[in-house]
């Protein structure tokens, strides 16, 4: 039955993740990985602290992945 398939189709996997966010540490602070805005040089992301809201450029080799978290 074809509405069957459609509401199967419709249910959200719980397998995958809505909207990620890549959660890392840097200099002993949280911040999260920003994707949509292109890095500054390769092998480096701008990332923003969690706790003050601060943005800036950084050394992906200084940063430590934390989490990946359902946002």
């Amino acid at each position: 039955d074809l509405n069957v398939n459609a509401k199967e189709a419709e249910k959200p996997d719980p397998n995958k993740l809505k909207r990620v966010i890549v959660q890392v540490e840097h200099d002993g602070r949280l911040a999260r990985l920003i994707l949509n805005r292109r890095p500054p040089a390769e092998g480096w992301a701008w990332l923003k602290y969690e706790s003050d809201g601060q943005e800036f450029g950084a050394d992906l080799a200084k940063v430590r992945l934390v989490a990946l978290i359902e946002g």
